[in-house]
């Protein structure tokens, strides 16, 4: 898992609200084109990655993220956001020729980090289990929206739509 990629992910979208939101916006994006490295399995949620997660806590362990967990209704919630001393790291880090190259290569995704940044969770739990199910089943689309509906008990096909429109537009192959 690049560590630096996770953190510029962060700080490109000003913060990341929900540690599901985290794995489910670099799951998304790995799987648009956009390298992180991380290794992915389906979880309850949707795919999961214990090298995100890793690689998180790593982070904040180091005083790069600034993690805050908050109560509510389900459980806690955790955020995160790139530290002031995080942000000098980056900066700092930023002027080798390794990171300049991964920059560029992040650069195209910029925008497609802060969409997945305002997508309701439910829709990007959703589109990513359903990208999982065709990328790594592989299954068409109609049985990858299909299976996602089975395993995530989602019964509305107005949310089911959603996340597929979602999750072929990150693929590039909405007809």
């Amino acid at each position: 898992m690049r560590a630096y990629a996770l953190a510029k992910l962060i700080q490109v979208a000003g913060g990341v609200d929900a540690r599901t939101r985290l794995q489910k916006c670099i799951f998304l994006l790995q799987e648009a084109g956009l390298d992180f490295g991380a290794s992915y399995s389906l979880h309850y949620y949707g795919p999961y990655s214990r090298d995100v997660a890793e690689t998180t806590d790593r982070l904040a362990q180091a005083d790069i993220l600034e993690e805050t967990m908050a109560s509510h209704q389900l459980g806690e919630r955790y955020s995160y956001r790139v530290t002031s001393s995080g942000a000098g790291l980056l900066d700092a880090v930023e002027t080798s020729p390794e990171e300049k190259k991964a920059l560029e290569a992040m650069n195209p995704f910029f925008d497609l980090i802060n969409r997945l940044g305002s997508e309701p969770l439910r829709n990007l739990e959703l589109a990513a289990t359903m990208v999982f199910f065709h990328r790594h089943g592989p299954f068409d689309w109609e049985t990858a929206k299909a299976r996602t509906a089975k395993f995530k008990n989602e019964n509305e096909e107005a949310a089911l739509s959603q996340a597929e429109k979602l999750a072929r537009e990150l693929l590039h192959e909405l007809q």
